[in-house]
């Protein structure tokens, strides 16, 4: 998909407009104060990967440089780096940063990177060295098939009561099939017993998981966040629905989660061709933010009428976006609209000061955040 954007061509993108009957809410997404890192002259605006992390102590920012080979630390004080780790590139302890994505931070001593080329998960110190590993090859899947797991920004490494929880898109192994009901997405990782569980089948919206017909990581990788009742809710980009998953025993329930709008999300013959992209609609993120006790969804909709994305690249297209929110119960309780949004979408968080996505700066000396939070009307 990266490629994609960052080609230049010349098309005008007609958007379905902003006009809709939307429903009548008692509250509304308001915009805040954006939050603006510092960066040092190493480290640039478009990240390979961010998560937020939360201790009982501190709040920080952790950020993936894969130029630099690093992991750094941002406080959210003075909004300055305040810790980098140096990641081994060279000799016996040296990480395969090329082929890895998803980071989770356990402790100093303890920090996941997760190698998608060989499956396997690196765990460094806070030097940078090499303290232990766990292959996935060394774990038995009691059910489906492994899906290619992609930990990003937007659907992190995560630890979930002991076992590692991620998700992905349809291995090859699974590629022969046409039937989305038959197709696992996530993995929940048992390092201890030496198991993987894979559940969250694809929704009835998709009719093929052919990756041909949809963009792999756009659609086909769902996303997901851990609620406050240890549950695992999952969002997948072309339904309107998400599922919410008990932890022990993989089921779940489903609950309307999607925009007001008349709207179709479809496979297209070549979805990798920039009128669907930038003409389609795709929910990206599910977050939920234990300071207002809320979840987000966000809708991106397609380039507005009259946009030339020739005149942009990559991350600055313009898109017109739409925060949603449910409440504890996943009844949706808002739904607001905002226009001419540049940035990475696969980058967001939360934080108290509510759901923060990554937006582009004109300036790279700074890492910018657009931030939403609900609030009554």
């Amino acid at each position: 998909m990266r490629s994609a954007l960052l080609m230049l061509v010349s098309l005008i993108v007609i958007s379905c407009g902003t006009d809709y009957n939307a429903k009548s809410y008692d509250m509304k997404v308001s915009e805040e104060s954006p939050y603006v890192f510092h960066l040092n002259d190493s480290t640039t605006q478009i990240a390979t990967y961010i998560q937020p992390i939360d201790s009982n102590v501190s709040f920080r920012l952790m950020y993936l440089n894969m130029s630099m080979k690093s992991l750094c630390f941002f406080n959210f004080s003075d909004f300055e780096e305040t810790d980098v780790i140096k990641i081994a590139s060279q000799g016996p302890d040296a990480v395969d940063l090329a082929n890895s994505g998803g980071v989770y931070y356990h402790s100093d001593d303890s920090i996941y990177i997760y190698n998608y080329w060989n499956k396997n998960f690196t765990i460094i110190d806070h030097n940078g060295s090499i303290v232990g590993g766990i292959p996935l090859t060394d774990l038995t899947i009691s059910n489906g098939i492994l899906p290619q797991l992609r930990a990003t920004s937007i659907s992190p490494l995560v630890m979930l009561d002991g076992k590692i929880l991620m998700s992905g898109h349809p291995s090859y192994a699974a590629s022969d099939t046409e039937d989305p009901a038959r197709v696992q997405t996530m993995a929940l990782m048992d390092t201890t017993e030496k198991t993987i569980r894979t559940f969250a089948e694809y929704p009835s919206d998709y009719k093929t998981i052919d990756s041909n017909r949809w963009n792999p990581f756009l659609y086909l990788v769902p996303d997901y966040c851990v609620g406050d009742r240890n549950t695992i809710v999952v969002s997948f980009p072309a339904s309107d629905s998400i599922r919410v998953y008990d932890l022990n025993t993989l089921t779940y329930q489903s609950y309307f989660a999607g925009t007001d709008r008349d709207i179709d999300i479809s496979a297209a013959d070549n979805p990798y061709d920039e009128s669907h992209l930038y003409g389609s609609y795709a929910y990206k993120g599910i977050k939920y933010d234990r300071w207002n006790d809320v979840y987000y969804r966000v809708l991106i909709r397609p380039v507005r009428q009259g946009v030339n994305i020739n005149d942009f690249q990559g991350v600055n297209v313009p898109r017109p976006i739409t925060v949603i929110v449910l409440d504890h119960d996943f009844n949706k309780i808002a739904e607001t609209d905002f226009d001419d949004y540049h940035g990475s979408f696969i980058h967001m968080f939360v934080s108290p000061r509510g759901l923060s996505i990554h937006s582009y700066s004109d300036d790279d000396d700074y890492l910018m955040f657009r931030t939403f939070k609900p609030v009554s009307i």
